[in-house]
């Protein structure tokens, strides 16, 4: 019960090395099942963060299968002047998403307006 793309990885590239334990998809294709030697390597877990960003195969905002805010809502909660508290309840979520979103840890990628 191994995955296909590691099985490749390791027959053409050798085991993986010490600190470098996924067999990463240099083309981002490894969602459409790529198991093409030459588009893998070995990789650290920040490196396949890094590959899925690039590639863009990373879900992020409401393309995320957790996200309780989608893109739309976070410029009226950036100028929402109530209590964390306040907006937290009218959006269903904890303070500490909006504060999150106020302080400019998560939704970095929609524009401060």
């Amino acid at each position: 019960s191994r995955l296909a793309h590691r099985i490749v990885c390791e027959k053409f590239h050798g085991p993986p090395p010490s600190g470098k334990p996924l067999a990463l998809h240099g083309c981002g294709k490894g969602h459409e099942g790529c198991v093409n030697p030459a588009h893998l390597y070995w990789g650290t877990h920040a490196d396949n963060t890094a590959d899925a960003a690039a590639h863009g195969t990373q879900p992020i905002g409401s393309m995320c299968s957790y996200a309780l805010l989608h893109e739309s809502q976070i410029p009226a909660i950036r100028a929402d002047m109530r209590t964390v508290a306040e907006i937290a309840m009218d959006y269903g979520v904890s303070e500490g998403a909006i504060n999150n979103v106020l302080y400019g840890n998560s939704w970095k990628h929609v524009p401060w307006t």
